[in-house]
Parts: C-alpha cells; sequence; structure tokens
C-alpha cells in the first residue's frame, strides 16, 4: 500500500551515490548524445571489434568486445550478426560472417542439426536456438522446416525446466512456425514452469521434478518470458502475460543474475554452461511491449540500463569488466522499446 515511495526513495538515493551519472534518456531536456548517436557509435564500436583472418575476411566477434588474443567464437559471432540487425543491418562483410556461421553448424544427414558453444561437445537447444535467433534478425533466409527439425530433436528434460532456454526456442518458431504443434507445445512447457508466489504464477530460475523449498521468482526469467509469449496465441496464454506485467512494474532489484545449465549424461560426463542475464534491459522490454506501457516503471528500469554503459567503449559490460557481445544486443533492443513506448504521438484531433 506504498504507492511506490518505497522505490522511489531507494532510487532517490541511486541518483546520489558515488556510482551514478547522469544519464540520457528519451524523455526531459537532453542532458547527453541522443540516442541515435549512442547506437551510431555502438555500431562503429561493434564493427571495430569484427575479427578478419589473414587475407583480412571477416570471421566473427569475440565474447568480449575488446582487443585481445581471444579467438571468436560462432554463438558470440552470432550475437553480434544479431546486434549488427538492430544497429541499422548488414554491411558489406556480413555475408561473409553468414557463411562462416553455416559452416560451423553441425550437421547430421547432410542437413544442419545445430550449433553448439565452445565448451559443449554437441549442439544444444540453447546454442542452436540463439544462433537461429541471430540469423533471422540478420535476415538470413531458414527454412521453417528445418527450424522446426532442430529444435525439435533438442529439446531434452534441462530444456523443458529452464524456462530461459524455453524462452529462445521458442522465439524463432513463433516468428516462422506459429502454427507447427511444437510451438504450441514448448509455448505450454514454457507457462508449465510457473510456480504460484503469493497469487501470482511467474517464472523462477528453473522448474524441477523435485522440491524447491524456498525457490524465489526470477525477475530476468519473468521479463524473457513475457516478451516472448506476447506472440503466442492468446488462447493459449490467457492472462499470463497481462498478470506478469503487473508484477515485473512493482520490482526494484532489477541486479543482473548468472544462471548455470548443467547436464550429466550416462557415462558420468558433466557439462556446464554459464548464462549471465540482463535483468534491467530485459525487464524495459517486457514492459514496454505491454498494450498500456506503465511509463513509470519503464522509467525507473532505464537508468540501471544506462548504468552499464561505458561512454568510452560505447559499449555495455558486466559487472566483471567484461564487454559480452549478447548484453549489446540486450540493451539495444531495451533502448528502442522504450523510445518506441514512451514517445508518445498526437493527440486527438
Amino acid at each position: 500500500g506504498a504507492s511506490g515511495t518505497i522505490i522511489d526513495a531507494l532510487e532517490e538515493a541511486r541518483a546520489h551515490s558515488p556510482r551514478s551519472r547522469q544519464v540520457p534518456t528519451p524523455h526531459g531536456p537532453p542532458t547527453g548524445p541522443t540516442l541515435a548517436t549512442v547506437l551510431r557509435d555502438a555500431r562503429r564500436a561493434l564493427l571495430g571489434q569484427l575479427c578478419v583472418d589473414d587475407s583480412g575476411r571477416a570471421i566473427g566477434w569475440r565474447h568480449n568486445l575488446v582487443p585481445s588474443s581471444e579467438q571468436p567464437s560462432v554463438l558470440s559471432t552470432t550475437y553480434g550478426l544479431g546486434a549488427l540487425a538492430l544497429l541499422g543491418g548488414p554491411d558489406a562483410r556480413t555475408p561473409d560472417i553468414v557463411e562462416r556461421v553455416m559452416k560451423a553448424g553441425v550437421r547430421a544427414d547432410g542437413t544442419i542439426a545445430g550449433w553448439k558453444a565452445s565448451m559443449q561437445n554437441e549442439p544444444r537447444l540453447e546454442a542452436t536456438a540463439a544462433a537461429i535467433n541471430s540469423l533471422l534478425r540478420a535476415g538470413v533466409p531458414l527454412r521453417a522446416g528445418k527450424v522446426v527439425e532442430a529444435i525439435e530433436r533438442l529439446l531434452d528434460d534441462t530444456s523443458r525446466e529452464r524456462p530461459f532456454i524455453l524462452t529462445i526456442a521458442v522465439e524463432p518458431l513463433l516468428r516462422i512456425a506459429p502454427d507447427s504443434p511444437l510451438t504450441a507445445d514448448i509455448v505450454r512447457d514454457l507457462l508449465d514452469c510457473r510456480r504460484d508466489f503469493r497469487g501470482t504464477l511467474l517464472w523462477p530460475e528453473k522448474q524441477l521434478r523435485r522440491d524447491q523449498p524456498l525457490v524465489d521468482p526470477s525477475v530476468s526469467h519473468t521479463a524473457g518470458a513475457v516478451t516472448a509469449l506476447r506472440s503466442a496465441p492468446a488462447e493459449l496464454v490467457g492472462d499470463a502475460v497481462t498478470a506478469a506485467e503487473e508484477w515485473l512494474a512493482e520490482q526494484g532489484n532489477l541486479d543482473g543474475v548468472t544462471e548455470v545449465v548443467r547436464r550429466t549424461f550416462a557415462d558420468g560426463a558433466r557439462e556446464e554452461l554459464a548464462f549471465h542475464h540482463f535483468t534491467s534491459a530485459l525487464v524495459v522490454q517486457a514492459l514496454a511491449g505491454a498494450e498500456r506501457p506503465d511509463t513509470r516503471a519503464i522509467s525507473r528500469a532505464l537508468p540501471l540500463v544506462w548504468e552499464r554503459y561505458d561512454p568510452t567503449l560505447h559499449l555495455w559490460a558486466w559487472g566483471n569488466g567484461d564487454v559480452p557481445v549478447w548484453m549489446l544486443v540486450d540493451a539495444v533492443a531495451a533502448l528502442e522499446a522504450a523510445a518506441n513506448a514512451l514517445l508518445t504521438g498526437p493527440g486527438p484531433g
């Protein structure tokens, strides 16, 4: 019943903390570069970190967008393609990068079975769905049937208990195969991952087939699911999105989180891969996409997106000092969504 008073007090304290700085937002008097300038700078910074081989041919991006001896990875390169698509579209070198990503796909029976991260032994749904999403953003004409086939083959028990994996898997399906039975199945799987938290169904980090004492709802996972499910058929989703939107608008802790996806195999081998989630950017996207955006809640979350922006690098940085390419994708998507939500059109004529 405090009507946001506590959150406002926390934001006031944050504004006067030593870590804070003036940040540009899509509303109010300008206090820095325009959003268009920031995005142009980010595009130049991204292209400036594009790696080339000895012949000068583009080969992709490193995970960390700073000069180093690290080699580009397939997954980071797909995120780079996705970021470039959001930042104005492809350039002359994009076809070479796309060709390299397609060649890196693991093949079975003459067709691409999926993609794997550098730390994985075989294709996994999380890597494959991320690659497909980025390729579609870059305008690569992937065949819907092949996408459905690859995702269905890689859908395992670990995927079904992870809202993050289901979210990135359902996004390309809703885009190019919305009527596929697999699309409806994954939508239902994602909805089934919710838990009842004080009367509201929300997404935790994972939903295991055992008791989960003291499990908490996850802001980042709920935000990601909300954004993805807006494109799903209303008869499947019901009021799941609306209820989660209202809960997200009330949240004050938007710190980034890390989740580790583990798989244990019959021979005792174990595979682990860490994923970081840019919570504030995900929340901005979720709130900005609502039919009636909560502008007050968006305006509270947006400065936290800018807080991770490095105006020298023109890129976004994680708390450990890395400048990951995937973070650029989330940041740019959030800024564009916020601009669309906060800028109003003409009044009644």
